[in-house]
Parts: structure tokens; C-alpha cells; sequence
């Protein structure tokens, strides 16, 4: 999460060269490429809340557990910023705890995409978050999966495998 803008600033120095010299950008894999198009990608309108059809309820229940609100602002030029915001104020990701950071994008995707027809893939889903939030990430699972959506993991937690 903390390097989306960095990527996508790379790939906007490249595009004013279009047409004067030769631009190669290796693809990427599949769910690089659309994690990357669903943080980004303005045209496909990610970022428009699913009017009750997602998991909502579940994305505030996580940010109340994070003590943050995620949201996505537009600057001046029209790219979008993902933020985090505490009682001490609001912050660009590359600013908060690699636990927020790397759970922003699971409440992000909650809020503004996933819903019941959906399946998730998650690479170990307690990577950066001490026992507790590992726990409280887990019994989310679990309920998402009762409500539907089809979900696979990797893990190397105990705390979470047990939960």
C-alpha cells in the first residue's frame, strides 16, 4: 500500500515521453495488476461506496479495532490519496503503522468493492498486526465467509490458524 504512489508517479514521469521514445513497462502479474487498478485506476470509479450491497458494516467494525478511518481523498491534480485518520489527526499511509497501512487496503475493498459474488485471496492476512488485531482479523474472516464471500489464505500464525 505504501508504495501505489510511487508506482503510479513512475508510470506518469514515463507517459509524457509517449511518442517521442520507446517505453517499455514490464506487466505484471494478475492480482498485482488489480490490486494496483483497484488502488489507481480513477476510470473504473473504485472508490464509490456500493450503497449497502458490500461489507460496510464490516469495514467500520475493522477501523474502529484500528482506532483510523481510511479514506480516499482527490488532490488539486485529481490523483487520489489514501489516508488515515486518528485522534492525533490525518495521515498519508507512508506516515502511520505498518499494521494500518497494511490493513487499509482489506477496508478500502470492503467498503468500496467486495460483496457476496466476490473471492478473496489474501498472502498472510497477519503479516505486521501483534496477536490481537491477528485474532479480531481472523473472527472478520470467518463472518465474511458465513455472509459469502469466498476467501483463501496463507498464514504462519498460530494465533490466527486457532481463532
Amino acid at each position: 500500500m505504501q508504495s501505489y504512489r510511487a508506482i503510479t508517479s513512475a508510470a506518469l514521469r514515463k507517459s509524457s515521453f509517449a511518442g517521442i521514445e520507446r517505453i517499455e513497462i514490464e506487466p505484471l502479474d494478475g492480482t498485482s495488476r488489480d490490486f494496483l487498478s483497484f488502488v489507481v485506476s480513477p476510470e473504473r470509479d473504485v472508490f464509490n461506496p456500493m450503497n449497502g450491497e458490500g461489507f460496510a458494516d464490516a469495514a467500520k467494525s475493522l477501523q474502529e479495532k484500528l482506532r483510523a478511518q481510511i479514506d480516499v481523498v482527490k488532490s488539486p491534480s485529481g490523483l487520489d490519496h489514501i489516508v488515515a485518520t486518528t485522534e492525533e489527526g490525518q495521515f498519508e499511509l507512508n506516515q502511520t503503522s505498518s499494521m494500518i497501512s497494511e490493513v487499509s487496503a482489506f477496508v478500502l475493498a470492503l467498503n468500496h468493492r467486495l460483496d457476496a459474488r466476490d473471492y478473496l485471496t489474501i498472502d498472510e492476512p497477519e503479516a505486521h498486526l501483534h496477536p490481537e488485531m491477528q485474532i479480531e482479523i481472523a473472527q472478520l474472516l470467518v463472518d465474511l465467509v458465513s455472509k459469502g464471500l469466498a476467501i483463501t489464505l496463507t498464514t504462519h500464525s498460530d494465533y490466527f490458524v486457532e481463532e
